[in-house]
């Protein structure tokens, strides 16, 4: 269980942040349940979920966290798709989306940032539907990353460039 103004990363949904606890009878839900009150960054909405939902739910990461994330960068594997088919990829990379976890996101970002600097080696152009995953994984784990450092989100991109320098 959670306590409120606990960060936490919420299904596919991103970074929130628990406003309450509250019966359901409350807000018009099942009376028999509690719910909590989340408030997403990302979207800038109110969710009410069920205390027992099985949606993925799980505390942001803490600052020592993402600096061992960040150091595993240049190791880091990246995704391997042997399919052609963009749907066949994309249905691939949405596993990786699926539950907000940092570090597939992180592969995720790495692997489509090499095939994006591969493709302009050979002069061809970036691949819109990648570059789509590209940008929901980026934004969730960056807003992630600026939450726990307490910083706007613009200054994530420094914060790791700044630890891959120090390693």
């Amino acid at each position: 269980m959670f306590d409120i103004n606990d960060n936490i990363m919420y299904g596919n949904v991103g970074v929130c942040r628990i406003d309450g606890i509250l019966s359901g009878d409350k807000i018009g839900m099942n009376p028999d349940k509690k719910y909590y009150k989340l408030y997403s960054y990302g979207e800038k909405e109110v969710i009410y979920t069920p205390i027992d939902t099985n949606v993925f739910m799980r505390k942001i990461m803490t600052k020592e966290q993402i600096k061992e994330l960040i150091h595993k960068i240049p190791n880091l594997e990246t995704i391997k798709i042997h399919s052609k088919n963009m749907k066949v990829q994309s249905d691939y990379y949405k596993t990786f989306l699926k539950n907000c976890d940092s570090k597939n996101m992180l592969m995720l970002i790495k692997t489509i940032y090499e095939k994006n600097l591969d493709r302009k080696k050979e002069g061809k152009k970036e691949g819109t539907i990648e570059n789509i995953f590209f940008k929901e994984a980026q934004e969730k784990l960056h807003l992630e990353i600026a939450i726990a450092f307490g910083v706007d989100i613009e200054e994530v991109p420094k914060i790791i460039e700044d630890e891959l320098k120090n390693m």
